[in-house]
Formats: structure tokens, C-alpha cells, sequence
């Protein structure tokens, strides 16, 4: 049947061609209503008598009159009254018929394609497409599209459910569900709150060498104060009842806390930098271990196990050893997170999803993929060199300092931090902006410590862990005197040193700003072995072209005709739009940009990606992406 459809429009085409030819040439037929089995009968009998009565009056021949009258039958007269004519200007016009019969065979199969779609009620449906002129080619997909929406219809009327649906209760029970999610956290922080509450000591009722004495006359006292190891040992239980959490390095749990005192969890963060001797200390104090840290992140090195930090760079003082992290990865079960939540520009993140975490990192696109202040800029200091004393790059930390005081006049409100590949060269910028700041004392309140994101200067090994929306990053490493640059970039250039690159570039959530006083193309892959350099070198390239890595991946044939049928309307109206939208697993289903100024501004949601949970789908989502910049409308 669909097939039959499909070929309607040409031959109709062709139907009105011969209807045309009909006209003067037939003049018996009644168009659509022509009954074509009597019209070929008809026509077959009179072929053998028509010619010899051209030329004569035939009305005597009563049989071949009575023949021709019956014409009339299938005549249709508001086209041309057969009653007006003689027999023989009759038989002229059936002579004509006989004279153009083949076409007869056109007429007919469009006849039986007509009979058919019309009985199968298809006429209105197949003249309208026509007359909207929508590609025929897609004729049988309207037609399934049209058909499965009245099926859809008459479920949505039988189930009382889908029936009363009402998308502006809907919406309330949206907004009613983000309000009461919000709620249900404030509520478990209370609940908590409450639960150790009681458990707290009634200071007022205290007993005379109580546990709850012992604390207060240590806070009483302006001198001679009790060891913090020797008050957990006289009363371990009652600390933990009113300090159920303690936070402490590994090292601080070796010093302070008794060896018989237990934990119900121990939790390390930033495992990747813990050496398991150490974390074996709080581990058997504790019935339960969550280990939490990232692989690709720096490890414990044995660097650091030295007190003179301003030494020279030996490679041979950065092999890297195992971590309570690495251990814990191939003995216990693992749970990957992979969903990246800091980065306000993909840019930002591209690089070490491609390079460390192959591309497995889930993260949302930004809306300002293209403005000043936002994803990666490459700064080049064109004189910087490196000092062979002192180790550090002056030129290079003038231009740090000048960027500093940039940052605070552009963007006063906005978190910033410096992180330097060495701590020579970390030294050398404090130095220099301890000066400027004298100079200019009215900056004073941007240098201040007591906010919760405050300024910083850090050499890479420290930064771990610290996140700043700016981060100005000084590579440090430079030509020499003598015009050469020496491959050799301290712990980089060691085995696993390429995870110290990947923790200065993915410190910032808008912007970093890479000073370097080399170009990706003054360092030799040639001459280097390692993965650590190779990787720099990628890096600064990819910082320099920003067209390597991130490119916004659109796909504007998406498969969904309802993505497609809101986008086209929205082209049609004077906007520009791009189909799942993003890089990486996670994309935005239409994004929407005005053409005048060319930036994108609105994430339109579908429904169809695959969410989950509620609190993702109706409320997690939709306020990353508004962190990011976008104006959010789900459909």
C-alpha cells in the first residue's frame, strides 16, 4: 500500500497530463469517476465497425447507433453533450478515441492507484502533503509518523494516568521536588547535629575527676597544659562522643593518638600522595577503610623526604614510590567517578581527558567557549631566560606579577592562584609581587588570607588538592645563555612525572593563563624519552593553537525527529543552533546562539538522555548548567 502512495504524485503528474489530451481527444471520460473496464469494452467493440461508417449517415444501423448511445452512460455531459451531436460527429469523436487508445493504459493504472487509496482513506491524507509540498520522499514516514500519533492518542485517552497529565502541574512538581531535595540535606545536617548533641556532656552537672572535668580544667588553665596524646589515653571514649571526626594528617595519628584507640572508618583523601607506611597507622586503628584519591595525580616521592627543597634537581632524588592508593586499587573493590564538575570551559579539562583519563570523564559544556577570561590562554615572554644560579626565569616572573595585578582590575571578584613549576622560580615571583605590593598598598585587600578561596603562589608539588577560578601557570623552564634549552624539567622529566603536569593544568574552574618564555617547538621530541616532557610539549601546543583537542563536537544529524522538527523552527525564527552539543559523554540536546553576536546562551533539554537518577535529571543538571553560563529550558 505505501508503495502505491510513494508513486501517487507522479502518476498524478501524469494523470493530468492525458487529462489534458482527454479533454479534446477522448471527451467521454468523467476523470476520476470514469468506469474504465466499460469505457475499454466499449471502445474494443466498436473498433471493426467505426471506420467504414466515417464518411456516411449510419442511421439505419440500428445495432452501432445503439452502441455509441451507450457512450452516454459513461459520458459525463458537463463536459460535452453527446445529445447535441449527429451519429456521425459521434462517430468521429469515437474514431479520435480509437486513434489515441494506448493512452488508455496510463488512465487506468492511475485509476486502480486512486481506487485503492481511496478506500483506504489515504486521499485527504496524501493531497494535503502534496499541497504543503513536503519531499515525497519522506511520504511513508508521515505516514507512519501521523499513524503512530493517533495510536498514541487513543492510549493516552484509555489510561486515566497519561490522561490527566498536565505539564504545568508537572512543572510545580518539579519545583516542589528541588525545594524538598534541597530541605532533605539541610535536614540530614541537622539530624546530625541533633544525634551528637545528646551525646554531648552537661558541663553544668559535671562530677568532680569526671572525663567532662578533665576537659574543662585543661581549658582553664593558661599554662603547663596536659599533652593532647595523654588526654586521649585518660579518656578516649568520652572525646570521641563529643568529636566523633577527627581530621589529621598521617603523621599527626602516629604522634597523638594511642594505639588502642579505635575508629568505626578511616578515610584518606588525596591517597596518591600518602606512602603506605604511613597510612598503616591510622589503618589498623579503623574497622572499615575508604581510600579516595586519583591515580593520574601526583605520588609520594622521595624527594620531599629531604629538608632543603632549594637543592639542585637530581632525577635520580624523584622515583616515585607506591602509594596507600596504588595498593588499595588492585586488592579492593573500585568505584571509578568519573563526572567533572570544575571546569566552567571544557578547554579547561580536554587536554588531561584525552591524555590521562581516555576520554572517559564526563563533564558539561560551557556556554562561553569563546570569551576573554575563559578556558586556556598562552602568554609567551619572549626574553625570559633561565638563570643558571639562582634556577629561576626573572623576565618571566615580572610578566607573572604584571598578570597578577591584570587579574584583580578585570576581575576583582574572582579567585586567583599562582603555581610555578619549581619552587625557585615560586620564590622569585613572591619576591618580585612583595615589592610591587609596597609600591601599590591599595591591592592589599586581593592578598588577604582570611576568604575561603584566598591568593596563593605554590610550586607545582604543593599545589594538589587547591582550586582557584584563575590560575596562572609559570612553566619556568627557558633557554639558557647561550640560546639552548636543556631538557630537563626536574621531576617532569622522571618516570609517572607527566601526573605533575596534570595537576597544575586542571587547578583552574574558568581560566589559566600558561606564561612560558618556550614554544612547543623548542623542545626536540627527538631527544626526550620520557612521557613527561612529550606531554609539555603537547600542551603548550595545545595551549598555543586551541584548536587541537578542543573542538565543540556537534552532531546536527541527530536521529530524533522532534529534535530536529524544534531546531528547524527555531532556524526558521532567526536563530542559530547546534545538536548535542559538547565533547564529551554528556551533551547539550540543542544549543542555541543568536546570529548577531554569534555566542550561545540557551541549553535546551529534550528528555532524551539517559539520566540516572531524579535528582540529576530534575535539579543537579540544570544547576551545573546554569553555573556555566547557560539559560536552561527543558521540553
Amino acid at each position: 500500500m505505501l508503495i502505491n502512495v510513494i508513486n501517487y504524485n507522479e502518476a498524478k503528474k501524469e494523470f493530468d497530463r492525458i487529462d489534458n489530451l482527454g479533454r479534446y481527444n477522448f471527451k467521454i471520460y468523467q476523470k476520476y469517476d470514469t468506469n474504465f473496464n466499460d469505457l475499454i469494452s466499449l471502445i474494443n467493440s466498436l473498433k471493426i465497425n467505426i471506420n467504414k461508417y466515417k464518411d456516411i449517415d449510419i442511421k439505419y444501423d440500428e445495432s452501432l447507433v445503439n452502441k455509441i448511445n451507450n457512450i452516454k452512460k459513461i459520458y459525463n455531459e458537463n463536459i460535452y453533450n453527446l445529445d447535441v451531436l449527429s451519429i456521425k460527429n459521434r462517430i468521429n469523436v469515437i474514431s479520435d478515441i480509437i486513434d489515441h487508445f494506448d493512452n488508455i493504459d496510463d488512465y487506468k493504472a492511475f485509476y486502480d492507484i486512486y481506487i485503492k487509496i481511496k478506500d483506504n482513506n489515504l486521499l485527504d491524507f496524501i493531497n494535503k502533503i502534496i499541497s504543503f509540498n513536503y519531499p515525497l520522499s519522506k511520504l511513508a514516514d508521515y505516514y507512519k509518523a501521523s499513524y503512530y500519533k493517533e495510536w498514541a492518542d487513543i492510549v493516552l485517552n484509555n489510561n486515566k494516568e497519561l490522561n490527566s497529565y498536565n505539564k504545568f502541574i508537572h512543572n510545580k512538581d518539579i519545583i516542589d521536588f528541588i525545594s524538598k531535595d534541597k530541605l532533605e540535606l539541610e535536614l540530614a545536617k541537622a539530624k546530625i547535629d541533633l544525634k551528637l548533641a545528646k551525646l554531648r556532656p552537661n558541663l553544668s552537672l559535671q562530677i568532680a575527676n569526671s572525663p567532662a572535668s578533665v576537659i574543662v580544667r585543661e581549658h582553664e588553665k593558661k599554662r603547663k597544659y596536659k599533652p593532647i596524646r595523654k588526654i586521649l589515653e585518660e579518656i578516649p571514649d568520652f572525646i570521641q562522643n563529643i568529636k566523633p571526626i577527627f581530621l589529621m594528617s598521617p603523621l599527626s595519628v602516629s604522634t597523638l593518638i594511642p594505639s588502642d584507640m579505635e575508629f568505626d572508618t578511616v578515610i584518606f583523601d588525596e591517597a596518591s600522595q600518602v606512602f603506605l607506611e604511613d597510612a598503616i597507622v591510622a589503618i589498623y586503628r579503623a574497622k572499615q577503610l575508604i581510600v579516595v584519591g586519583d591515580s593520574k595525580q601526583m605520588p609520594p616521592t622521595s624527594f620531599f623526604l629531604s629538608q632543603d627543597y632549594d637543592m639542585e634537581y637530581n632525577e635520580d632524588d624523584f622515583d616515585a614510590y607506591e602509594s596507600i592508593l596504588d595498593l588499595s586499587s588492585t586488592i579492593f573493590p573500585t568505584r571509578r567517578l568519573l563526572c567533572h564538575y570544575r571546569s566552567k570551559n571544557e578547554s579547561l579539562i580536554t587536554f588531561s581527558n584525552k591524555n590521562f583519563y581516555d576520554n572517559n570523564l564526563c563533564y558539561y559544556p560551557g556556554a562561553k567557549s569563546n570569551d576573554l577570561g575563559f578556558g586556556v590562554d598562552f602568554i609567551y615572554v619572549d626574553k625570559g631566560t633561565i638563570d643558571s644560579k639562582s634556577k629561576s626565569n626573572i623576565v618571566e616572573a615580572s610578566k607573572v606579577v604584571d598578570l597578577i595585578f591584570d587579574h584583580f582590575n578585570n576581575y576583582p571578584n574572582r579567585s586567583l592562584g599562582v603555581v610555578a613549576f619549581n619552587i625557585q622560580q615560586m620564590n622569585m615571583i613572591s619576591n618580585l609581587l612583595d615589592k610591587r605590593r609596597k609600591e601599590n598598598p591599595s591591592y592589599d585587600k586581593f592578598f588577604n588570607q582570611d576568604g575561603s578561596e584566598p591568593f596563593f603562589i605554590k610550586n607545582l608539588e604543593t599545589v594538589q588538592g587547591d582550586e582557584r577560578d584563575t590560575i596562572i601557570f609559570s612553566i619556568s623552564y627557558a633557554k639558557g645563555e647561550n640560546g639552548q634549552l636543556a631538557l630537563r624539567f626536574g621531576p617532569l622529566s622522571t618516570e609517572g612525572g607527566e601526573r605533575r603536569l596534570n595537576v597544575a593544568i586542571t587547578r583552574a574552574k574558568y581560566n589559566i593563563k600558561v606564561v612560558s618564555s618556550i614554544k612547543a617547538s623548542d623542545i626536540d621530541l627527538s631527544k626526550v624519552t620520557n612521557l613527561g616532557p612529550k606531554l609539555l610539549h603537547d600542551y603548550l601546543y595545545y595551549a598555543q593553537t586551541k584548536n587541537v583537542y578542543n573542538d565543540i563536537i556537534v552532531d546536527n544529524n541527530d536521529k530524533s525527529l522532534f529534535v530536529n522538527d524544534i531546531s528547524k523552527f527555531l532556524n526558521d525564527n532567526g536563530y542559530d543552533v547546534s545538536i548535542n552539543y559538547g565533547e564529551s559523554k554528556y551533551k547539550v540536546d540543542i544549543a542555541v546562539k543568536n546570529k548577531n553576536d554569534n555566542r550561545y546562551f540557551l541549553a535546551i533539554e529534550c528528555n532524551i538522555n539517559n539520566i540516572s537518577s531524579i535528582r540529576d535529571k530534575d535539579r543537579l543538571k540544570e544547576e551545573i548548567l546554569l553555573s556555566k553560563g547557560w539559560k536552561y529550558y527543558r521540553i
